[in-house]
């Protein structure tokens, strides 16, 4: 074992050749050891010989045609190698591979569906997850698999039926209520997301995400003494989970926002900085609030850039940071800020162009504005107020 530290501690150096001497002297006398042969495929890998290191897994998986951890350790090469045609050759022998451990078939698949490049390989996967399913159908994760890979394929209606029919099959897969929940609140369909929620929160009633995703759904809905009366729940059940707690506080401070109760608003987000000091969205959300309604705007302010100093390519933080300066009167900075987020093209959010729009109209820049308030309401039609902007400043 002191032979097989020393090569293992040599391949995290970088001493390559070092560890693949004492390796190969470990193979003149046992050429068929697993563990030998897979620390030689490792220096080749580590070395950059991808040729050699596969001629090693190659030779392994032959001699050891159902060795799980073979399989595994060659599946993370190919994935690495982007060699996906022969990845979906074995993918099907470790799916079915009794020797290998289910939690490790999950992550492999989690980590395959999750990549970035394999469109072409969409009905391969689907198949082999549908195999995964019908391996496993009694265990409550693997059917989960399939919902997620719809969800990055942009087809969030095909994983709400999925997870519904998962849900119809087995009432009590919690698991599969709160994905479903969470795509709810991710399409923004808040009506099923307060119709399930409820459901899902009164048949787990011990589950704090079913609790605050029910209260989500109440809050968008305008139904705020249920929002609030769930987030009292929530609270219990998040006992001295300090994350859990912050979750809660900054929901309810968004509720007495939105109920135009903003002293309690604001007193409930010092409350919740007072908890944490070090998170950054309550911070953000109170600079904001406070920017929308003027007040504090120096202290605003700080809080903006404080935040924006911790995460400077965050395009949410920004777009707050923008807005306070803005409602401070610094419209060169307020624009400028702005222009960086538009400009960086990570995705087109609404309230870009229309906070861009309305420093430009305060710089008199009314054309400029109005293009901006247009490409807002093309990408989100429901801000029909921007259209009394419009005409106003075309006037």
């Amino acid at each position: 074992m002191s032979t097989i530290s020393a090569v293992r501690n040599l391949i995290s150096e970088g001493k390559y050749d070092e560890a693949q001497q004492k390796v190969n002297n470990l193979l003149k006398e046992f050429p068929d050891e697993v563990l030998y042969n897979g620390l030689l495929a490792d220096i080749y890998r580590g070395k950059g010989d991808n040729k050699n290191a596969s001629e090693v897994y190659d030779k392994m998986l032959k001699r050891n045609p159902d060795n799980g951890q073979i399989q595994l350790t060659f599946c993370d090469f190919l994935i690495n190698e982007k060699d996906y045609e022969d990845l979906f050759i074995i993918l099907n022998n470790v799916i079915l591979n009794s020797k290998i451990e289910v939690e490790n078939k999950i992550s492999l698949m989690a980590r395959i569906i999750e990549l970035p490049d394999l469109n072409q390989y969409n009905d391969k996967i689907m198949i082999i997850l549908m195999v995964f399913e019908a391996t496993y159908n009694k265990n409550v994760i693997v059917p989960l698999l399939r919902p997620d890979f719809l969800i990055r394929q942009n087809k969030a209606g095909e994983a709400v039926d999925r997870l519904k029919e998962i849900i119809a099959g087995n009432n009590d897969n919690y698991y599969a209520w709160e994905k479903l929940l969470v795509i709810y609140l991710q399409i923004k369909d808040f009506n099923n997301l307060f119709k399930t929620g409820e459901e899902c929160a009164t048949r787990f009633n011990r589950s704090f995400p079913a609790k605050l995703l029910y209260a989500n759904g109440a809050l968008e809905l305008g139904k705020f003494s249920i929002a609030l009366d769930e987030l009292k729940k929530a609270e219990i059940l998040a006992t001295n989970n300090k994350e859990s707690i912050i979750q809660v506080l900054t929901m309810r401070a968004d509720v007495y926002y939105r109920m135009k109760d903003y002293l309690k608003a604001f007193e409930t987000f010092e409350t919740a900085i007072k908890a944490d000091d070090q998170d950054l969205t309550v911070i953000n959300n109170y600079a904001y609030y406070l920017a929308e309604q003027n007040k504090n705007l120096k202290e605003a302010e700080q809080m903006a850039k404080r935040v924006i100093e911790k995460e400077k390519d965050n395009t949410t933080f920004l777009d707050t940071y923008g807005w306070v300066l803005y409602k401070r009167g610094k419209l060169q900075e307020a624009a400028k800020v702005m222009e960086s987020i538009i400009n960086k093209g990570d995705k087109n959010d609404a309230v870009w162009y229309e906070h861009y729009g309305y420093i430009l109209k305060k710089q008199n820049k009314c054309i400029e504005a109005i293009k901006n308030w247009n490409i807002s309401l093309k990408i989100d039609s429901t801000k029909t107020e921007l259209i009394k902007e419009i005409e106003n400043c075309k006037k």
